[in-house]
């Protein structure tokens, strides 16, 4: 992870939300907005705390005494939180990418400085000049202009940069997780913590291993994978309900600032 703050944009797909809130009031937009972007500002659940939430949204008592019941059902309110999955969703993702920028940027720096320093010490080891005067006029200057070849090097550097690899989860064999990694990778979809803590979701309600539940995947090698899709022969014999998303979503800077 990086710690680049990712709170200065926040995507808004216009679309879906006004499909999502045909029905809301002006004074419920207003509170809806403000609540996104206190949980996308924090990165972080909404602490399900009357007092706080209104807050938020600027309402008083007699007004969000309306406003909660339509807007809880806008998000997953249960362990003391409000959740939010497209949310959380637009920030793994938003990190993901800053996190590949930042490594691409890295890379592409260390190919042109280490190129030029070869080719700074190789040029000063054959012409080094007899003369204090001659060593005076023949320095280089600190930012040397580069080369129509050298630009075309360090283009060829940042194409080259390896993406940011996602780590595999404890307890996950490597070559299923590259076979999964593969099959998403020919259906087109994306790889994000957000996406393995969903798929770890559905496993412990299956009452599998995560491992045991990419293997069904792949097997069946479909885009995505639901524990109510299984038959009862692929079952475990535990059931067990999917540990919220935002336990295991690990956080950049989670005080926000």
């Amino acid at each position: 992870m990086t710690e680049e703050k990712v709170d200065a944009f926040m995507p808004l797909w216009i679309g879906a939300y006004l499909a999502d809130t045909m029905k809301f009031t002006t004074i419920q937009h207003g509170a809806y907005m403000l609540l996104l972007m206190a949980y996308w500002r924090d990165r972080a659940p909404l602490k399900d705390d009357d007092d706080e939430l209104r807050g938020i949204a600027k309402a008083d008592r007699s007004e969000w005494k309306k406003l909660r019941p339509v807007l809880a059902g806008k998000f997953r309110v249960a362990d003391g939180v409000w959740w939010h999955k497209r949310v959380e969703l637009e920030l793994a993702d938003a990190i993901r990418r800053k996190t590949a920028a930042v490594g691409k940027a890295q890379a592409a720096a260390q190919a042109r400085w280490g190129k030029e320093g070869k080719q700074a010490a190789s040029s000063a080891s054959r012409n080094a000049p007899s003369t204090a005067q001659a060593l005076h006029e023949e320095c280089p200057t600190s930012t040397p202009t580069p080369t129509p070849k050298q630009e075309d090097q360090r283009k060829t550097a940042r194409k080259r940069a390896p993406a940011v690899p996602v780590p595999i989860p404890d307890g996950v064999d490597e070559s299923v997780f590259r076979d999964w990694l593969a099959l998403r990778k020919a259906k087109n979809a994306p790889v994000t913590p957000t996406v393995i803590h969903g798929a770890l979701g559905e496993a412990e309600k299956a009452g599998l291993s995560l491992e045991a539940f990419l293997r069904i995947w792949c097997h069946r090698g479909t885009q995505g994978l639901q524990a109510e899709w299984l038959k009862p022969n692929e079952r475990g014999n535990v059931v067990q309900p999917p540990e919220p998303a935002w336990r295991t979503e690990q956080r950049v800077n989670p005080s926000g600032g």
